[in-house]
């Protein structure tokens, strides 16, 4: 008779306990998440931001379990641990680094349509990006402008090399890189000028990344390339990829029509120079070709 009260009285608070941490766990699905908004502005830390229902879900939730440990859940999988010491009053639950990577990975399995949503604030949103986004002026807002002189170009390089982002509709299988090579005073200024940049957060392969996007003007022309969120900065170039020998040809004389360079650059994959070949002469903007 003993022992089967242990046992009753052992199941009851097992029962009990369970009940109790079961409480600690707030859960979420794809129709209560908004977004993830990451640092831009003012924000200080990245956060999962909640629509209103689930905001108010939340808001009560944190209310009645002040000072204790939860778990916050997607559809019953973990997302982060945190310690409530306030109420969270505005449906933004604060991620760590850690928690960030766990919550762009659930939300983009589970709900795909969350990231790929419109919203107000897109430009500081994290949404995923297709191979075409990357490659696509429409998937970037209008970056700042940087001039500079042509005294200020030291060179221009041209490149040539595989093309592993246009492939299948590669027209020649491979794609030219720009070089805008500046002097040390001006890529100073640059680099100054680029790190004050907002940056856009996007995610591509379940990475998040901050791109800072600045378009040089050369003589009053806006340098454009046709893969915007790929333009490189070297450290002494900005580095522009477009798709044609014409169009990096074009770039080139927009820029400087007498820096433009007699020969191409060869590279591999990696970036590797295998080799060089003649480029033959064009006619620089304004001019008739012979």
């Amino acid at each position: 008779m003993d022992s089967m009260k242990l046992i009753i009285v052992v199941t009851l608070m097992l029962l009990f306990h369970h009940a109790a941490w079961a409480a600690t766990f707030f859960d979420l699905s794809c129709h209560t998440i908004h977004g993830v908004l990451l640092p831009a502005g003012g924000e200080a830390e990245p956060v999962l931001l909640l629509n209103p229902q689930g905001a108010k879900a939340l808001l009560a939730f944190s209310e009645a379990r002040l000072g204790r440990d939860i778990a916050v859940t997607l559809y019953g999988e973990p997302l982060l641990r945190m310690h409530l010491l306030n109420p969270l009053r505005t449906g933004r639950i604060p991620l760590d680094a850690a928690a960030l990577e766990t919550v762009l990975s659930l939300v983009r399995a589970r709900c795909p349509a969350v990231l790929r949503a419109a919203v107000p604030e897109s430009r500081r949103f994290v949404r995923p990006l297709s191979q075409a986004d990357l490659k696509s002026q429409a998937a970037t807002p209008r970056s700042p402008a940087f001039p500079v002189t042509c005294a200020e170009v030291t060179a221009i390089t041209l490149a040539k090399l595989p093309d592993a982002l246009w492939r299948e509709d590669s027209t020649e299988g491979v794609l030219y890189r720009v070089g805008i090579h500046l002097d040390d005073a001006a890529r100073q200024r640059f680099a100054a000028f680029r790190a004050s940049a907002e940056p856009t957060w996007v995610v591509w392969d379940d990475v998040a990344m901050p791109v800072r996007r600045v378009e040089l003007v050369v003589q009053g022309q806006r340098l454009l390339s046709d893969a915007p969120l790929l333009d490189g900065f070297a450290s002494d170039a900005v580095l522009l990829i477009v798709r044609t020998l014409s169009s990096a040809l074009a770039l080139a004389r927009t820029a400087c029509p007498d820096k433009v360079p007699s020969e191409l650059l060869r590279l591999d994959l990696h970036g590797r120079e295998i080799g060089r070949e003649a480029i033959a002469p064009g006619p620089s903007p304004g001019e008739d070709a012979p």
